[in-house]
């Protein structure tokens, strides 16, 4: 059994209240969605992968050694394929001794991470808008390790695993998400 996008969309509200840790999901999901289809995979549940990544982050109050753990409980009871849900443990696989192997879970660690560099520079901008911001901007601001320094890019640059170029990716994740901006809002300071 396997859930739908709106059953997904449900959980996310239902498990995450946080305005920027919701908004973070759904860009996860858009760009998994378009990963999805790069790679000839389900694009539904590759959308429903990214959105509920995160689904217990707020209930284990953040802590490293607990995310994706209790994700992994309420998904299988949920009705989410296993598959997906070792993807989501994976994506926190650095605190929970997992090592990432397969494409959706490089995939969605690259995806997840990203996000945070992109709404990291819309902040920079001075409209703070997504769409403000250019694709040479973005490749800059990934190579400057002191810019948004918590994102980690090593993750993103995982991307790579899967067969594509980071500066693909770059471009991909930044095209998908000013796609969506009126879906994930402007100004995310949260």
């Amino acid at each position: 059994m396997n859930i739908s996008r709106d059953y997904a969309t449900g959980l996310l509200k239902k498990y995450v209240k946080g305005d920027y840790l919701r908004k973070h999901s759904l860009a996860s999901g858009l760009i998994m969605e378009r990963l999805a289809k790069r790679f000839g995979e389900n694009s539904d549940q590759w959308y429903i992968t990214g959105i509920l990544h995160d689904i217990d982050y707020e209930l284990v109050n953040e802590d490293p050694k607990q995310h994706g753990v209790k994700a992994s409980e309420i998904l299988a009871e949920e009705g989410l394929e296993e598959d997906y849900i070792k993807a989501i443990k994976a994506h926190n696989g650095e605190n929970l001794g997992i090592t990432r192997e397969r494409t959706i879970e490089h995939a969605l660690a690259a995806s997840e991470t990203v996000t945070g560099l992109i709404f990291a520079s819309a902040l920079m901008m001075p409209d703070k808008k997504i769409a403000s911001i250019k694709d040479k901007s973005l490749k800059k601001k990934f190579k400057s390790k002191s810019f948004a320094a918590k994102v980690n890019r090593d993750i993103i640059r995982e991307i790579e695993k899967t067969g594509i170029e980071l500066s693909e990716f770059l471009s991909l994740a930044l095209e998908v998400m000013k796609q969506n901006e009126s879906l994930l809002g402007e100004g995310n300071e949260n």
